[in-house]
């Protein structure tokens, strides 16, 4: 997981608030996949020859954000 996705996701949190209770992959500067579990994000991921995104899931709209 790389320190620009990271800022990514922090910098657009009002973008990815429609994925709440959704993983998500982003790879550099943009979100690849989303879905319900890791596994699903990651092989969508891959098959769009992105072998190590990273991987989160974005908290429901009734919990906080949380760190890992």
């Amino acid at each position: 997981m790389g320190r620009r996705e990271l800022e990514w996701i922090s910098r657009h949190q009002k973008e990815i608030k429609k994925y709440s209770g959704l993983w998500i992959a982003v790879w550099e500067d943009k979100i690849i996949s989303i879905g319900k579990t890791a596994k699903e994000v990651l092989e969508r991921a891959r098959q769009k020859g992105i072998d190590n995104p990273h991987l989160t899931i974005l908290p429901r709209k009734d919990e906080g954000m949380y760190i890992l």
